[in-house]
Formats: C-alpha cells, sequence, structure tokens
C-alpha cells in the first residue's frame, strides 16, 4: 500500500512540476510579452510557481524512497550496472540541475525581471522545462523497461 501511495504521490509531484513551467512557457510568458508587463509572471511565480517547487521536492523524496530498496547506498545507483541503476541516477542528475537552475532562476533572475531581462528568464523557464519532460520520459522508461 506504500508503494502505490508514494508512486501516487511521485507521478502528482512530476505533474506538478512539468504542468507549472508549461503553463509558464505556454501562457503566462507570451501574455506578458504581449502585454509589455512582467507583472503577470511576478504574480504567477508568487502564486502557481511556488506550487512548480514543492512538486520537485516531492519528486527527490518519494523517488529516493521508490529506488531505495533496489540499492544498498545511493554509490550504488552510480555503479551504472543495470538499466535501472542507469534511470535512477540519471533522473537524479536531473533533478539536481533543475534545482540549481531553479535557485539561480529565483533568486538572480526573477528579482530583476524586466521587459529587457525576459529573453534570459524565458531561455531558463525553457531549460528547466525541457529537463522537466526529461525526467518525466526517464520515470515512464524506468517503470516499462527502457525508453527504447
Amino acid at each position: 500500500m506504500l508503494y502505490k501511495i508514494l508512486v501516487i504521490l511521485h507521478l502528482l509531484g512530476a505533474a506538478v512540476l512539468v504542468g507549472t513551467n508549461l503553463v509558464l512557457m505556454l501562457s503566462v510568458i507570451p501574455k506578458a510579452k504581449k502585454a509589455g508587463d512582467v507583472g503577470v509572471i511576478r504574480g504567477f511565480l508568487a502564486g502557481v510557481g511556488q506550487a512548480g517547487v514543492h512538486g520537485l521536492a516531492v519528486q527527490f523524496v518519494t523517488g529516493l524512497w521508490l529506488a531505495s530498496p533496489q540499492f544498498k547506498g545511493i554509490s550504488a545507483a552510480f555503479q551504472m550496472k543495470e538499466v535501472f541503476a542507469t534511470h535512477v541516477a540519471a533522473k537524479l542528475l536531473i533533478a539536481i540541475v533543475i534545482t540549481v537552475l531553479v535557485v539561480i532562476m529565483r533568486r538572480r533572475i526573477a528579482p530583476k525581471l524586466s521587459m529587457e531581462t525576459l529573453g534570459s528568464f524565458t531561455a531558463m523557464v525553457a531549460t528547466i522545462t525541457v529537463l522537466g519532460v526529461l525526467l518525466v520520459a526517464l520515470g515512464v522508461g524506468l517503470r516499462t523497461g527502457g525508453l527504447f
């Protein structure tokens, strides 16, 4: 029963992480560009955007918990002896990169957000979104025997 709950929470975390970034990329940023006002983005980040950060945290906790029975220690995940270990290591590295990018975006780029800096903000969001989708794809591959 615990396993199923963890899987559900892991999937919800992924949905929130990727979903908030997709909404930001496909709706909020274009709206801000059209209006010439980054206030729309600031409002999104202060509200719904926070949920993406929580989704990432849920991904970390549940992902490590779900993978831990397969390994005797975290270093075993990086020995790359099996497809499972390779997928887990890749997911962990991508999640760490996403976390670093989110911290940079939230602390350095978002506070100085203006129409002039919107390009770098958009590039950062696009990178985080692509990595989030890759994280989901690897998760599917993990549970279905690989992507190829």
